[in-house]
């Protein structure tokens, strides 16, 4: 689920930038893009698959689908990096696409991250590690700044945003 949800934002990123992807030198041209923990729900999903009905039951596409492969969607061939910091992935992500244009190894990249981690699994790994909240008032569950905080609450979605330089912005006359 997460890999779907990290496609639908990358779709709509490189449509808010306006770009021609056909136009552009896909060698200059990449991705970075990640995940707290990846893709923790197709995991799931195909292990009790194997379990119940064998080895050849697994998914064709299970790979794919647990791992970030923004990539292959758009045919970039520059900088494609996959990059798993917890929660700090995505905005690691952005960081690392700024770093690789400033230098000048890709021109354009497609930056983000994406998380669907609620799945038996994901709550009982959380749970077992002590790291969500119990709060029973909806209003005091997630206070992540506070003196009392007590945990986090699980939450899935994505964000992607396409990056280039100022100087190309302007150039092709992007909003």
């Amino acid at each position: 689920m997460f890999s779907i949800y990290g496609m639908a934002v990358a779709d709509e990123a490189v449509k808010m930038s306006g770009i021609d992807l056909e136009s552009i030198d896909k060698h200059k041209f990449g991705v970075v893009f990640g995940s707290g923990i990846g893709g923790l729900t197709t995991i799931e999903e195909q292990g009790r698959r194997l379990v119940e009905k064998g080895i050849n039951k697994i998914a064709p596409l299970f790979i794919p689908m647990a791992i970030s492969n923004i990539a292959i969607r758009f045919g970039a061939r520059g900088t494609c990096i996959d990059v798993v910091t917890a929660c700090a992935s995505s905005t690691n992500c952005i960081g690392e696409a700024f770093r690789n244009i400033k230098h000048g190894y890709s021109d354009y990249i497609i930056a983000g991250g994406s998380e669907a981690s609620i799945c038996e699994l994901g709550i009982g790994g959380f749970a077992a590690l002590k790291a969500l909240s119990t709060s029973t008032d909806p209003d005091r569950a997630s206070i992540p700044f506070d003196k009392e905080r007590g945990g986090f609450v699980m939450g899935e979605g994505a964000g992607a945003v396409f990056m280039e330089s100022l100087e190309s912005a302007q150039a092709r006359g992007a909003k």
